[in-house]
């Protein structure tokens, strides 16, 4: 087909009403800090991942956006559980290679992904033998679509 709207000046996401000024973005920040109290800093670290979305995650996760992940402390487990509630998570995979940075960058562990299974379980009510199944699944991807041998990672 042939397209007939262009996407290029569409902001979709965390673009949305993003406040290019410096001014404007800290008034962004202050805003939210005097709405939730939630520590400014805090809220500079999601603002920098998830731009305008941030607002939503804190306004859903509240103070779960200050308690951070053991494996990954620059990652709150309200970050975890607004991307599997709010972008269609069905498998690990689903977040750790498409809805987040972690696995482009290279920052699972054998902890770290044992963790963010816990929560995703959590959410998505997956019974303990569903959980192994998905962290499975996704050290088989990794080993077959992506060449890494994930299971001797996991080994070690």
């Amino acid at each position: 087909m042939k397209r007939v709207v262009s996407t290029e000046n569409l902001a979709i996401g965390g673009s949305r009403g993003y406040p290019h000024q410096e001014m404007e973005r800290q008034a962004y920040i202050n805003k939210l800090h005097d709405t939730y109290q939630i520590d400014q800093d805090r809220l500079e670290q999601i603002f920098e991942v998830f731009g305008t979305k941030t607002e939503d995650i804190v306004k859903e996760q509240g103070l779960e956006v200050t308690k951070m992940l053991k494996t990954l402390p620059d990652i709150s487990v309200g970050e975890i559980k607004y991307i599997v509630l709010n972008e269609d998570i069905l498998h690990l995979d689903d977040l750790i290679l498409r809805r987040t940075m972690l696995g482009k960058l290279g920052r699972i562990t054998p902890d770290s992904l044992q963790e963010i299974s816990q929560i995703c379980g959590e959410v998505l009510n997956w019974s303990e033998q569903e959980t192994e199944e998905e962290i499975n699944r996704f050290t088989h991807l990794m080993r077959h679509n992506h060449k890494m041998d994930f299971n001797t990672f996991l080994d070690s």
